[in-house]
């Protein structure tokens, strides 16, 4: 990755550079003879989500999902925003979250869901009431360096004041990856997706007062696209897409407490259960951060641990930038859903734990395991193809093929993952 962002300085504004700069002379050394100095290593970092969902093929997890919602799918007429960032490279990474409120020396004061050591954008609102929430694409595997979409995002959320300034700013950069972004406007009561490719660039608005965004483009640039088209169907996006539907239809005149409830969904189309973690449902149990913005108010509800179940805390840009308020006022807090803490999220950890120790142990009396493993999350896929893979490393062909026949019952989000599954199934049929 280094070799190939060498130029990424060419892509960024200066202003961001010094900045990006500055923070690295705090950064830790011990690194520096491993993978380059401080600076360069931070600068590098700001691409990590551009090249993540560039690779998501090579198991990174990257199914975001956000929408905007007003006029008459909200309580009192008024915007409301939801998105997960479900940009997953590990636990520890997942832990480290910052809410920084920024009042730059040009532009619009902003607050953002951001991680130590990132100065880019991947959730934000600023003082004119404008959103930037970001989403992914199919991309092909980028061949050079161009602008990373956090630092486009930080310059919509720094500068534009409107929906038009928004488009005007992404209209001056290249991208070295697909992303959409939806950005509303608090002001303007409405939101609309700008989608972005290396090639091209369209916006996606809505005659409804409804916007849904997961990981596909649907203005008119893309919607025919065939890698669209394939992506489209081949994923987890379209499945996230139609929960997202109906958990509206399900819950008519929206507030930020119904929003959070849609966010922490953890089932597949018309309720399904399909196995918690699953990439086809909202809330995946590995988002880095929920987050709930009213933009008219300027407003901002941020989840807490564990991933999007526990309570939301909410912000006020205008008491923390004005100094209204030397104390956050609690009672604006979205409590946290025990219910689901308990029958989803406790399960699922204790599951990750056991696939673990199934995957790895040389062990070959794990029988007990794999039965607790799948009693866990038994509408999983996952789990009967991992005790699939148990059982064919250690020659229990039977099994093997028992496990597998049962993963392909399951819903699977990825079709590349059903048809890695089928092909063990078929090697395993002609020993």
């Amino acid at each position: 990755m280094l070799f190939f962002n060498r130029d990424i300085e060419e892509h960024i504004p200066k202003e961001y550079l010094e900045e990006i700069y500055g923070e690295s002379l705090h950064m830790n050394s011990k690194y520096d003879n491993i993978i380059g100095s401080p600076y360069m290593r931070i600068l590098n970092y700001h691409a990590a989500h551009d090249i993540g969902h560039a690779l998501q093929d090579k198991n990174f997890v990257a199914g975001c999902t956000s929408f905007a919602a007003w006029g008459s799918y909200t309580e009192d007429g008024k915007l409301l925003v939801g998105r997960n960032f479900d940009f997953y490279v590990g636990d520890e990474f997942a832990k480290n979250k910052i809410v920084a409120f920024i009042k730059p020396d040009k532009g619009i004061p902003f607050g953002m869901v951001t991680w130590p050591g990132m100065i880019g954008v991947v959730s934000g609102i600023n003082k004119e009431q404008i959103t930037v929430t970001i989403n992914a694409a199919k991309s092909t595997y980028p061949t050079e360096a161009k602008t990373p979409v956090s630092i486009l995002a930080r310059e919509i959320l720094q500068y534009a004041h409107n929906l038009d300034e928004a488009i005007k700013i992404a209209g001056k950069f290249d991208l070295f990856v697909s992303e959409s972004l939806l950005i509303a406007s608090g002001k303007e009561n409405k939101a609309i997706i700008i989608e972005k490719s290396p090639e091209k660039m369209d916006v996606f608005a809505v005659n409804d007062s409804i916007l849904y965004c997961s990981n596909h483009f649907q203005s008119k640039a893309f919607s025919a696209d065939s890698n669209n088209i394939k992506f489209k169907n081949e994923s987890s996006s379209n499945k996230r897409f139609t929960r997202l539907k109906e958990l509206v239809i399900n819950n008519p005149l929206l507030n930020p407490s119904k929003i959070a409830s849609i966010l922490r969904d953890p089932y597949g189309p018309q309720g399904k259960e399909i196995g918690w973690g699953n990439e086809d449902a909202i809330n995946q149990l590995i988002a880095h951060h929920g987050v709930i913005f009213k933009p008219s108010e300027n407003e901002i509800w941020v989840s807490t641990a564990p991933f999007q179940l526990g309570k939301f805390i909410r912000f006020d840009l205008d008491e923390i930038f004005n100094q209204k308020a030397k104390v956050r006022n609690a009672k604006f807090d979205i409590p946290a859903d025990d219910e689901l803490i308990k029958v989803a999220n406790k399960p699922y950890q204790e599951f990750r734990k056991q696939v673990s120790l199934v995957r790895t142990s040389t062990d070959k009396n794990l029988k007990k395991n794999i039965l607790k493993m799948n009693n866990l999350n038994p509408e999983f896929y996952l789990g009967y193809e991992v005790a699939g893979d148990y059982y064919s490393k250690n020659e229990m062909i039977d099994s093997a093929l028992i496990s597998y026949k049962r993963a392909l019952k399951c819903d699977i989000p990825l079709k590349k993952d059903s048809l890695n599954i089928i092909h063990k199934l078929s090697r395993l049929n002609n020993k």
